[in-house]
């Protein structure tokens, strides 16, 4: 019996095209006969160079035409042309006018003549142009003569309309379009299989053919070109059959497999022989294949069960299987169920039936569900293949880590407040409103789902935003005293600048019309996000799709997190994402005017340009320049440092201000600052100095000096390579020493800070100022307990290395120490420290 299961149709439009020009009337008819007499050489004709003589029309001896052959393929042989086997061709280059027949007199066994533009004419067409091809077949032989009939033209007449596409198969819907060669000639058409005249449909845009059935249907469209000045054209037609295209997850087989575009088959037939028909038509793996595949198109969020119906067609006994597998990347398959081939009974169906929702496999959302089947080379069938899917339950919002942020309110879309832990519905909009400790104005919030994957958050004024996704999620929330780096892309102006491990995006466009490329991944596609481009840069803004350079200079790779960017088609515009690299995934970045880059894939497919739609609004691959080429970005990281102040250079004779400093990722020194590792040996302090150009860690903690004082904020650009920071005792907050266990590992912790009128790194008790070690983006002292009882100010000297200190653990009252921290028994001219303080001896 029949399953009646859901079908879903999806629709495509074929646009047909039809051109028409002058063509010709014709009056008396006259023959051209072309034999072994016309050809002015006794040999085959030189490779590629082509030979030509005249041939006189039998029945008016007044016209001569010009008769061509070419390319080793006939010669004269006696009184014969002899043709080479299954090459040669002869063809002449005059217009007749249209040839209404062409017979040949030949002992070859097979010609094939071509008129006009290499078409063959059906016997009611005429084709313009008046030039013929014969072309010998699959013998080698002679013919003593070939005779053309044609006809002299009177009257002109429009030239035939033309369809685009042209007659053919297509599945959903077809959009034709009629045109004329024939200057303003108005066409006029019918799609019911009647001749048109001028009373039937003007045609003035594309013909839309739609099938909306579960069947195959085929429509004719016929059409003529009218013009006062001509005769009216002779009438063109073409039928196109349209093939249902049916989407979902329930396959019947009613239909070809083209059909379901929700599916991939591979290595599968259609049938319905030798085997009692479950449903009438149903599909079989190929014969001589031990292998066969029934799998989703895409991944399926919320798979629940899977079923089909499945037989043999032979009393094979060769051992085989059928599986229900899912993938979350369609090349790694976990097995969800399986089902022996091997002694189900001839022409008996079973249901077989694997609850993916309920299993026990650990991956089983968004993923790709198959039917698999491998062993035996017999026939193995399979029928009314159905794939349902659940909706989850609602998510959950919880509160997670706060800093400094003494509670979050959350309201939904329709600004009702939430409770914590309340369930919200997907695809929601949910606003945190987060309250903050005094002192502590900037906040950052991270919303992650129980994978630890981030949620896209908009800061919106007063508040924050997220779009609820379909799993709980945690928001935690962290206040600094100080604004934490922001995400700037910068301009690329020099591809030779790009290098791997850059982080780029796509955008195109200026000012506040700029788009982005965003990390919405359609069917064939990407979505664009709305950005502000100002002065050749780009700040972070929700969605963007940060982009990985992997690779080099003319074979780049765009990893996006879950895969890679390539051209998916050759025919399409297609830019999907895949797991792994190939040559569709790889591509070669140029820049031209105004930094716009040529991005091309280098894969076999035409349509490998990465461009930007502005008609469509989406990013996506093409073969020509109609569409928009976009401009690169480079990101980098807005950094901001307080400096303090009053830390005397006594070789420049100016104060220094001073910070600290960490960061996520690599990053280069900017102009105006200097950036200090600092160590301690034997109770010294030494400080290493990196100016402008150099390359510091991740998470390497720095301190930072200006010549100027205050707030500072710069961008940083994220690198690949770095310096060598062997020594260096300086962490970065908010790695793992919290801010009451002062003496864990072994260690002293110190901070950069004023003392009165002295600046220097202080233990937390010398002072009592708070030590906070969790505030993002700043940096400590760390030293072994046994090296230093304080640490505090100093100062410059003219070594490179030359910020000294201070107090060792053999302090005492009076000692004195010169600037490189050496203790001296007299002070000469020079610069001294005692007790702490600085003293200039003249």
């Amino acid at each position: 019996m029949k399953h009646d299961f859901l079908k879903s149709l999806r629709f495509y439009a074929l646009v047909v095209v039809v051109l028409c020009g002058a063509e010709t009337a014709w009056g008396e008819t006259y023959k051209l006969t072309i034999d072994a007499s016309n050809f002015n050489t006794t040999s085959y004709a030189a490779n590629n160079n082509e030979k030509t003589s005249n041939a006189v029309c039998t029945t008016d001896a007044t016209k001569t035409y010009q008769v061509k052959w070419t390319s080793n393929q006939v010669m004269k042989s006696s009184n014969n042309m002899q043709w080479q086997n299954n090459k040669g061709y002869i063809y002449n280059s005059t217009d007749l006018g249209t040839i209404t027949d062409v017979t040949i007199t030949s002992s070859v066994g097979s010609f094939t003549t071509y008129y006009g533009t290499s078409v063959q004419p059906s016997s009611s067409t005429t084709v313009g142009g008046g030039y013929f091809q014969t072309k010998v077949g699959n013998a080698t032989g002679t013919t003593s003569k070939i005779e053309v009939t044609f006809q002299i033209s009177e009257t002109p007449t429009c030239a035939t309309p033309i369809f685009s596409p042209a007659a053919g198969t297509c599945i959903g819907t077809q959009e034709v379009t009629i045109s004329c060669a024939t200057e303003g000639a108005t066409i006029y058409y019918t799609t019911d299989d009647t001749d048109p005249t001028t009373s039937s449909q003007q045609y003035s845009s594309a013909i839309i053919i739609s099938n909306t059935t579960t069947t195959t249907t085929t429509t004719t469209i016929k059409a003529i070109a009218v013009h006062d000045d001509y005769g009216n054209s002779r009438i063109a037609q073409a039928s196109y059959t349209i093939k249902p295209s049916i989407s979902g997850y329930t396959v019947d087989f009613e239909n070809d497999l083209d059909c379901y575009v929700d599916w991939v088959f591979t290595n599968a037939i259609k049938s319905n022989t030798d085997i009692t028909a479950h449903g009438g038509s149903y599909f079989a793996t190929t014969g001589g294949k031990a292998t066969a595949v029934f799998q989703t198109k895409e991944k399926v969020a919320y798979p629940d069960v899977f079923r089909c119906y499945i037989s043999k067609t032979s009393t094979n006994t060769t051992s085989s299987n059928w599986k229900v597998q899912v993938s979350s990347n369609g090349s790694n398959w976990t097995e969800v169920s399986t089902q022996s081939a091997t002694s189900m009974t001839k022409g008996t169906w079973i249901e077989f039936t694997a609850n993916i929702r309920e299993s026990n496999i650990t991956n089983k959302t968004n993923v790709y569900v198959r039917l698999y089947y491998t062993g035996s080379t017999a026939t193995r069938t399979v029928d009314d293949i159905c794939l349902t899917t659940y909706t989850p339950p609602l998510p959950t919002v919880n509160i997670g880590n706060l800093t400094h942020v003494t509670s979050i309110a959350l309201d939904d879309e329709n600004l009702n407040p939430l409770d914590d832990g309340a369930n919200v519905t997907s695809g929601s909009t949910v606003y945190i409103t987060p309250t903050l400790e005094e002192g502590y104005p900037y906040v950052t919030i991270s919303v992650k789902q129980a994978d630890n994957t981030d949620v896209q958050i908009t800061q919106n004024t007063g508040n924050w935003s997220f779009i609820m996704p379909n799993s709980n999620v945690i928001i935690s929330a962290t206040a600094s005293a100080e604004p934490p780096a922001k995400n700037v892309y910068e301009l690329v102006t020099d591809a030779n600048t790009l290098a791997a491990r850059d982080i780029i995006i796509f955008a195109y466009g200026s000012g506040t019309n700029a788009v982005a490329m965003s990390i919405t991944q359609n069917t064939n596609n990407r979505s664009e996000v709305s950005v502000v481009e100002s002065n050749n840069q780009i700040e972070a803004s929700s969605g963007i799709q940060e982009i990985t350079l992997e690779g080099t200079t003319g074979a780049w790779y765009f990893n996006v997190g879950e895969g890679y960017l390539y051209a998916a088609s050759s025919s399409s515009n297609w830019l999907r994402t895949q797991a792994s690299k190939n040559d569709n995934s790889k591509a070669t970045i140029t820049l031209g005017t105004n930094s716009y880059a040529t991005i091309t894939f280098q894969g076999s497919y035409t349509h490998n340009l990465l461009k930007y739609n502005n008609d469509d609004n989406l990013f996506s691959c093409y073969e020509n320049n109609s569409q928009k080429n976009v401009r690169i970005y480079r990101k980098t990281n807005t950094a901001s440092f307080t400096l303090s102040q009053n830390c005397y250079d006594v070789v420049n004779n100016a104060n220094i201000y001073y910070g600290t400093y960490s960061n996520a990722s690599a990053f280069v020194v900017p102009e105006g600052l200097t950036v200090h590792t600092v160590s301690v040996a034997n109770g010294v302090l030494a400080v290493t100095d990196y100016t402008s150009g150099a390359i510091v860690p991740a998470n390497t903690g720095v301190m930072v000096s200006s010549a100027t004082a205050g707030l500072k904020t710069v961008n940083l650009t994220t690198a690949t390579a770095t310096v060598n920071t062997e020594g260096n005792m300086l962490r970065p907050t908010g790695s793992g020493i919290s801010a009451n266990d002062m003496a864990e590992d072994g260690f002293k912790f110190y901070y950069l800070t004023m003392n009165g009128d002295q600046i220097g790194f202080y233990r937390r008790n010398d002072n009592g100022d708070a030590f906070n070690m969790q505030v993002a983006n700043k940096a400590y002292l760390a030293v072994p307990s046994d090296q230093v009882v304080s640490i505090k100010d100093f100062s410059f000297n003219d070594i490179v290395d030359g910020i000294k200190a201070i107090e060792t653990t053999e302090t005492e009252n009076n000692a004195i120490y010169n600037l490189a921290g050496q203790r001296v028994s007299k002070m000469q001219k020079g610069i001294y420290i005692v007790n702490g303080k600085k003293m200039l001896v003249k």
